[in-house]
Order: C-alpha cells, then structure tokens, then sequence
C-alpha cells in the first residue's frame, strides 16, 4: 500500500480482488500469462500481509473472493489506518463557510463481483485546459500522401503535438532519403 498512513475519505470503498489482463496469442502466451498474473496476485498478497498482517496465502483467499470494504472495514483489517474526520455535507473541513461540491456522480460497479449494493461516490470530470497554440516555428502539418482523412482528424485533435509530429515525419523521411 502506498505512502506511509493510509487515509480512506468518508464512504469511499477498498476493492480487494485477484489482477486481471487480457491475452493474446497461442497457448504458450497464454500460459506465460498466468504466470505472470500468478506472481502479480502473490506480490499484491505479500503487500497486504505486510501493511495489515496474516499470511499472503490468507491474503490471497480474500482476493479471490472480490470484497468491498468501507473505510472502516479497510480500518479493522490494517489497510487503512484511518478514515477522514467527517465533515458537513457540501462544506469544507478547514472552513465552514467555504462551499465544495457534493458527490453526486457515482461508478457502476455491477460488472464486479460481489459489488456494494450502495455505488461508489467519485469526483467530477475536471475541466479541461485550453489547448496552447501551435508555436510560431512550428508550421502547420501539411496533409501528407495517402493520408485518409481519420489520419488527419486525429493529427488535428492533437495539435499542437500533432505539428510538432508532423515536422518530425518529414524530418524522418527527409533523412531516409538522403
């Protein structure tokens, strides 16, 4: 578990669960694959065992059964130390009258195992920032040959990294050539 004090804000949730990937290839990749999720899982076991005690093998049996701990619960087993101090509803905990949002936009869990009844609170999208301009040196990307036109939306979506890719494109194959 990260950082040295584990705090869980009020009515958040601790998903302990076996890792899980996507694979794929023949048989041999698949095997090479469970192998790897083996060792991640024993790993994330012997973290847990570490931070709250027990043995990684019954660390492990926890894992396999997908629970959902509150922060209390997360408190009682060791892998929280703490849950936040509680607060009003929409008003910061360092000043009374400073407004905060409320939580009101939650995760749908029901694609988990043994998923809450109660979904998760999480936090608004943040705004995003507004993309800088293309610097003066950089020239506009020119359409190159046999681009179609999904190419040239998405090099549009990124500028200005899409310029500045565009120039090292035609760097690139300006020093094949020669």
């Amino acid at each position: 578990m990260a950082g040295d004090r584990v705090v869980m804000n009020r009515h958040t949730q601790l998903m302990i669960h076996d890792p899980s990937t996507f694979c794929m290839g023949n048989a041999s990749d698949m095997l090479e694959t469970i192998t790897r999720l083996e060792l991640c899982a024993d790993g994330i076991a012997a973290v847990y065992a570490d931070k709250a005690g027990g043995t990684p093998e019954e660390w492990r049996e926890r894992m396999k059964a997908t629970l959902w701990l509150t922060g209390e619960q997360a408190v009682e087993l060791g892998l929280a130390d703490e849950v936040a101090a509680a607060h009003g509803v929409g008003q910061a905990e360092e000043d009374p009258d400073e407004d905060v949002p409320d939580m009101a936009a939650t995760w749908d869990l029901s694609i988990f195992a043994n998923a809450p009844d109660q979904p998760a609170p999480v936090a608004p999208p943040p705004t995003e920032p507004e993309p800088a301009p293309p610097a003066e040196d950089d020239p506009e990307p020119d359409e190159e040959p046999g681009d179609t036109d999904l190419f040239a939306a998405l090099r549009a979506d990124l500028d200005p990294l899409g310029a500045r890719l565009a120039v090292l494109a035609r760097t690139m194959k300006e020093e094949a050539a020669s």
